[in-house]
C-alpha cells in the first residue's frame, strides 16, 4: 500500500488488481480501506457473551481501538457490534500540544443473525458507518537539500489553514436464504450504500496557487462528491455431491453528483452471474465464475487449487468510474467520455515444501487495455496542481515474478521473506507507477517459555522498495495521480519487535524505523510526504468469553 506517511491518511494499493464489480463505481476510494465492507463483517454464534479488545498505543499520537462484542439472545439469534477508532497526530509542523489531529476515523457496525428452529431459514444483517477526517497539508515544500525534508525546524508545508478532506460512508446489508434441501437453497441480498467525499477549507486564499488557476479569489471551499448504490441480488445455490453451484440475477441503481457542478449522473444496471466449484478433496478443487452486465461489461474467471499448484485466469471489461466521467469542484472540473477498460490476468504459484523449508515461486501476467487514470498537467509544487483524467490508447503489460521463502533453523529461529519484481511493457507503460522491486523479510525467535505458559516472538522486520516515480496526491479531490517530476528514493525500513501471549492476552512492542539515519535520515512513500520516523508502539489484544 501507499499512504501519506501517517496512520489514517489517504491510501491506495501499489499493485494492479481486477475489480470484482464491473459496473460503474464511485471512483473516489482513497479512504475505502478504512471502511468495513459487507464481505468483511463477521457474524457470531457465541452461545455466551464474547468480547475482544484490540488497543494499540503508537508513538507520535497514533492510536487504534478495535472492540468486538457479541452474545446470543436465544440459541438461534445472535446480536453484536464492533467499534473501531483510528487517531493520528501531525508529524509535519505539529502544534506544541497533544491532540493536534492529522487524521481521525470513527467506524462502527451493528450485526445480527438468526436461524429458524429447523435451520431451514437464515438471516444475516448489519448496519455499518464510517466517518473519516484528515487535515490536508500538501506535503513539504521543496526547500533545501534532501536532509532538510526530515528536519523539524527547517520545513514548511504546502497548504496552510488546516483544510479538511474526508468521507462519510454508510451501508445497510441484509442476506437471507431458505434451504429447500442440500441440493437447493434460495437466497436474496440487499445493499444500500451512501458515500460522501468532501473537501472543506475556510481560509485558503494564500494556497490557491497550489491547486489551480481557477477561482483564485476563493476564501472558503466546500466541495462534495456523493455516490449512492442500491443493490438487489437473488439466486439459487446448492451442493450436488462434490459440486457447488450458484446462479443469480443482480440489479444496481446508482447515482453520482458533485455539488459544485450541481450535476447528477444516474445508471441502472442489470446483471446475471454464476459460480461453480468442484471439490476433488479438501485441498484440491477447480472453479469457474462469470458475470455479465447489460452494456457489455463482464468478468470471467477460472481457477485450479492443489496442494502443489495454484493457477487462475481472469478477464474483465469494466465500465469507467463516475468520478472520471463528470466531476466539478472548486479547483478541478472536467467532463469526459471514456471507453470501457479491458483487462486480463494469469497467475500461477507452486507450493513446495521439504522438511522445514517452504518455497512458493509465483508469476503474474496482466494485460490492461484503455486504462483510465489521473495525470498531472503541471508541477504541483512549482506552479499549480492541474490534474485531469486520461485514458491510454494502447495496452500495457505487467509481468511480476514473486518468491516466498520460509524456513526455520537452530530449532527456534525462523526466516520469512517475500520478494516481488515487476516489469512494465508497452508504449504507455509508465502510467503504472510501481516499484521494480519490493521485498519484505522477517527474522525472529519463537518459543514457549516458563513451562509453556508464555509464547514469545522476538525479531526484526525489514521492508525494501526500489526508487520509482510514485503517484502524488491531490487533497482537493482525495485522489492519487501520475507524476514524473519527483522520484521517490529507494526505501529501507527496519522494525524491531517483541510479541508474547499469556492465556487469552497477546501483547506486542515495536520500535518502528529503528535504522533511521542509516542509510538515509528518512524516507518517502508518496512525493513530499515523509514516512513515520523512529518511534515506539505498544499493542494489546485481549479476549473475554465464558
Amino acid at each position: 500500500m501507499q499512504d501519506l506517511g501517517n496512520l489514517g491518511t489517504a491510501i491506495r494499493p501499489l499493485f494492479f488488481t481486477i475489480p470484482n464489480t464491473v459496473g460503474r463505481q464511485s471512483g473516489m476510494r482513497c479512504y475505502s480501506p478504512y471502511f468495513r465492507s459487507p464481505e468483511t463483517i463477521q457474524y457470531y454464534d457465541t452461545k455466551s457473551p464474547f468480547s475482544r479488545l484490540n488497543y494499540v498505543i503508537g508513538g507520535g499520537g497514533r492510536t487504534l481501538v478495535d472492540i468486538d462484542f457479541a452474545r446470543n439472545v436465544n440459541p438461534n439469534w445472535n446480536v453484536g457490534f464492533n467499534f473501531t477508532r483510528v487517531i493520528s497526530d501531525k508529524h509535519l509542523n505539529p502544534a506544541r500540544r497533544r491532540g493536534d489531529r492529522n487524521a481521525e476515523s470513527f467506524n462502527y457496525h451493528f450485526h445480527t443473525n438468526y436461524s429458524s428452529e429447523n435451520q431451514k431459514y437464515r438471516l444475516l444483517a448489519h448496519f455499518s458507518r464510517n466517518a473519516h477526517d484528515a487535515v490536508e497539508n500538501g506535503g513539504i515544500l521543496p526547500e533545501g537539500d534532501f536532509a532538510s525534508f526530515f528536519d523539524d525546524n527547517d520545513r514548511n508545508v504546502a497548504i496552510n489553514g488546516n483544510p479538511i478532506s474526508g468521507e462519510l460512508r454508510t451501508n445497510y446489508h441484509v442476506f437471507h436464504q431458505y434451504e429447500v434441501s442440500k441440493l437447493l437453497q434460495v437466497y436474496h441480498s440487499l445493499d444500500r450504500t451512501k458515500q460522501s467525499n468532501y473537501f472543506r477549507a475556510n481560509n485558503i486564499v494564500q494556497d490557491t496557487a497550489f491547486f489551480s488557476k481557477r477561482n483564485t479569489n476563493v476564501a472558503a471551499v466546500d466541495d462534495l462528491g456523493q455516490f449512492r448504490n442500491f443493490q438487489n441480488e437473488a439466486g439459487i445455490k446448492g451442493d450436488v455431491g462434490e459440486l457447488f453451484y450458484n446462479f443469480y440475477l443482480k440489479r444496481r441503481d446508482l447515482s453520482f453528483s458533485s455539488s459544485y457542478k450541481n450535476s447528477i449522473m444516474q445508471s441502472a444496471e442489470n446483471a446475471a452471474g454464476t459460480v461453480i466449484r468442484y471439490d476433488f478433496s479438501d485441498i484440491t478443487n477447480v472453479g469457474f465464475d462469470a458475470e455479465y452486465t447489460i452494456g457489455n461489461f463482464y468478468r470471467i474467471g477460472a481457477s485450479v487449487n492443489h496442494k502443489y499448484l495454484e493457477a487462475s485466469y481472469k478477464r474483465a471489461r469494466v465500465a469507467p468510474d463516475f468520478f472520471f466521467l463528470n466531476y466539478g469542484g472548486t479547483f478541478n472540473d472536467w467532463r469526459r467520455n471514456f471507453n470501457t477498460t479491458a483487462m486480463d490476468e494469469l497467475r500461477g504459484q507452486l507450493n513446495l515444501q521439504y522438511k522445514n523449508i517452504v518455497l512458493q515461486p509465483a508469476l503474474s501476467l496482466s494485460n490492461i487495455d484503455r486504462h483510465i487514470y489521473l495525470n498531472q498537467e503541471a508541477s504541483p509544487k512549482e506552479s499549480v496542481q492541474l490534474i485531469s483524467p486520461r485514458q491510454t490508447g494502447s495496452s500495457v503489460q505487467l509481468i511480476s515474478p514473486e518468491l516466498n521463502l520460509n524456513f526455520s533453523f537452530l530449532r527456534n529461529m525462523h526466516f520469512d521473506t517475500k520478494v516481488i519484481y515487476t516489469l512494465r511493457t508497452g508504449e504507455e507503460a509508465d502510467v503504472f507507477q510501481i516499484p521494480d522491486l519490493i521485498g519484505n523479510a522477517q527474522l525472529y525467535y519463537s518459543n514457549f517459555l516458563f513451562g509453556s505458559k508464555l509464547e514469545a516472538n522476538i525479531g526484526l522486520d525489514v521492508h525494501y522498495r526500489s526508487a520509482y516515480y510514485a503517484y502524488d496526491y491531490a487533497p482537493a479531490i482525495q485522489s492519487f495521480f501520475r507524476q514524473d517530476n519527483f522520484q521517490v528514493p529507494d526505501v529501507l525500513v527496519a522494525d524491531v519487535f517483541v510479541n508474547f501471549k499469556i492465556s487469552r492476552v497477546r501483547v506486542f512492542l515495536k520500535m518502528t524505523h529503528v535504522n533511521q539515519g542509516f542509510p538515509d535520515p528518512g524516507y518517502f512513500y508518496t512525493p513530499y510526504y515523509p514516512g513515520v520516523p523512529m518511534i515506539f508502539d505498544l499493542g494489546l489484544n485481549w479476549l473475554f468469553f465464558d
